[in-house]
């Protein structure tokens, strides 16, 4: 079985695998999938039976190749001898970003057989309640309803501007990721996972103009001083993906976010909101946020037989 590079151009026939799909993992969102591809690595797919199966290439880093759970097929996930099965036909090491429900549906002692089972700490995804971000009440909210009042104080309805992504601002919000990168630091060699995620983002800017996902723009004084894009993930989640403010603009941040939880999110009753990879700033804010718990992400890596 040969895994294939898939790009944008492959949206339709991936499509009906994720339909139902059940993993809470942001990875599991079609357009994520589609929209994290780089000179680094890219994203690639084949049809067994009646299931896809992805995975991820590293080119020059043999040991990160992986694939994800297979999607599709009448039954659920496979078990893990068929999992292995699947990964040597494929040639890979290990799947990444399985959760924490395979793991309760087949048990440690079953998987343990055939796999190396550690955790994905810096993978872990925050989930939160719609109606929490959209409402922010009680005390646990105080400071963020504080930080959209003073917001709201310094710049008046008419000077804030709310729309969705498409062609005709493409371009300002490829300007506006830009600046972003530029003050993150992104082209920093330490700071390599920065310029992937500003590439993945201007990806997602083109799925979005297709109506593939979702995506929201707050300018203020005409220009673009906010965005933020979505996805579905499962029946009941929405995974809220690259949402960027300015943070020069005391408050802007938590009403933007209010209002992508209100815009974005509608239809859903949890969102997603990604990982903090590892990055104890990132952490903290999406802590700040309460999240109703945290979809836990593992690595099964095959076993080397003796």
């Amino acid at each position: 079985m040969k895994l294939l590079p898939i790009s944008e151009d492959d949206y339709n026939w991936l499509a009906p695998f994720f339909v139902g799909q059940p993993h809470e993992l942001c990875e599991y969102s079609l357009p994520g999938v589609l929209a994290w591809s780089s000179a680094s690595f890219f994203p690639c797919a084949a049809v067994r039976g009646d299931r896809l199966i992805l995975g991820a290439e590293y080119p020059g880093h043999s040991n990160y190749r992986h694939l994800l759970l297979p999607l599709g097929g009448e039954e659920p996930s496979p078990d893990p001898q068929e999992l292995k099965v699947i990964a040597d036909e494929a040639g890979y090491p290990a799947y990444w970003f399985v959760p924490q429900t395979y793991l309760d549906q087949h048990g440690m002692a079953r998987i343990s057989q055939f796999f190396q089972v550690s955790e994905q700490p810096d993978y872990h995804d925050y989930v939160y309640s719609v109606p929490d971000l959209t409402e922010l009440k009680g005390n646990r909210y105080a400071k963020k309803r504080n930080l959209i009042k003073q917001f709201e104080r310094g710049y008046s309805p008419e000077r804030i501007v709310f729309e969705p992504i498409s062609a005709a601002n493409s371009k300002p919000c490829i300007a506006f990721l830009e600046e972003w990168c530029e003050q993150e630091g992104c082209f920093e060699k330490e700071n390599a996972s920065l310029e992937c995620e500003m590439e993945a983002a201007v990806a997602m800017l083109g799925l979005v103009e297709r109506g593939r996902a979702k995506g929201l723009v707050l300018k203020i004084d005409t220009v673009i001083s906010a965005l933020a894009m979505a996805s579905p993930l499962t029946e009941n989640m929405v995974v809220l993906q690259f949402q960027k403010a300015c943070k020069k603009i005391k408050g802007l941040y938590q009403f933007f976010d209010r209002e992508c939880a209100r815009r974005l999110c509608q239809g859903f009753l949890w969102v997603n909101k990604e990982s903090d990879m590892g990055r104890k700033g990132l952490a903290h804010a999406k802590r700040s946020y309460h999240p109703v718990r945290m979809s836990c992400s593992f690595e099964l890596r095959l076993r080397q037989e003796a």
